[in-house]
């Protein structure tokens, strides 16, 4: 299971990937929003992204178009949700 505290904080996610694995499972969650997106809420990028996909592969290797993806908003609450549906993804597994 992902804990909460084992995901960055958005300040960390604005603009950069965070990676992991969870028994079998890998996963990314990352913004493509840079610090005036976010600050401004003006950008369409300024969402959190969560993929998962099976292992051992990177994510470059398996093939982002056969991930299983889902996007959410870019706020603590945005965060959270990510992190119960990669919990949630994970059950697939």
């Amino acid at each position: 299971m992902i804990d909460y505290s084992d995901v960055l904080s958005l300040q960390y996610l604005t603009g950069q990937v965070f990676t992991g694995s969870c028994s079998g499972m890998r996963y990314r969650i990352w913004s493509e929003a840079d610090q005036d997106d976010v600050k401004e809420k003006t950008a369409e990028n300024a969402h959190l992204e969560a993929a998962v996909w099976p292992e051992p592969l990177a994510y470059s290797v398996f093939g982002p178009e056969k991930t299983e993806r889902r996007s959410f908003e870019f706020s603590e609450d945005g965060r959270r949700a990510a992190i119960d549906w990669l919990n949630e993804m994970h059950s697939k597994f």
